[in-house]
């Protein structure tokens, strides 16, 4: 009964947010400066799969900002500028991110989103529909249609965690460089 009531509360909540988004723009690869990475944290916040993500884009000349959402009650992990992971503090029952978080993502302009949300938690979800990017991609979601370009792969993994996280950025950043962007 609760994850209907969600379900129900993100959908009009995604339709509300689509109605003010902008023309979407795609960038050359060499032209994207911008990234947000929304992810699922390991329960030990550790995420070295996205660590090693934020340095390859950064080493490359990209600002990178990343998001992530772990099921706990208490976070560890030290908040920095461009990196803060969310806890069950951070949201509401419906499982909404807090109005600062939500605000703050929408403000900021991105050209590209990529979306790690591999079992379609809600407050990343949330993030997702928020984010004023010009592109936003990840793994296919049947459910949601939240992404522009997405990655398809089959889902037989022997726990949630299994599908390699590294693996499916260097898919999208094998299609994101050959794709050419009109000018």
């Amino acid at each position: 009964m609760k994850e209907a009531v969600i379900h129900y509360f993100f959908q009009r909540f995604f339709k509300k947010n689509q109605s003010k988004k902008k023309k979407k723009e795609y960038k050359n690869y060499n032209d994207i400066k911008t990234v947000l990475i929304l992810f699922e944290s390991d329960c030990y916040e550790k995420n070295t799969e996205i660590q090693q993500i934020i340095k390859e884009l950064s080493d490359e000349g990209k600002q990178v900002d990343a998001l992530g959402y772990v099921d706990k009650k208490e976070i560890s992990t030290s908040i920095r500028s461009n990196f803060k992971i969310l806890g069950n503090k951070d949201i509401n029952w419906l499982e909404k991110p807090n109005s600062t978080i939500l605000h703050k993502t929408e403000k900021k302009e991105y050209d590209l989103l990529i979306d790690f949300n591999i079992n379609s938690k809600t407050p990343l979800l949330y993030l997702n529909a928020v984010s004023n990017s010009l592109l936003k991609t990840g793994l296919y979601n049947d459910k949601y249609n939240l992404l522009d370009f997405s990655i398809h792969k089959e889902k037989n993994i022997k726990s949630e965690k299994e599908l390699e996280i590294m693996d499916i950025f260097q898919q999208i950043s094998f299609y994101l460089k050959k794709i050419e962007a009109k000018r």
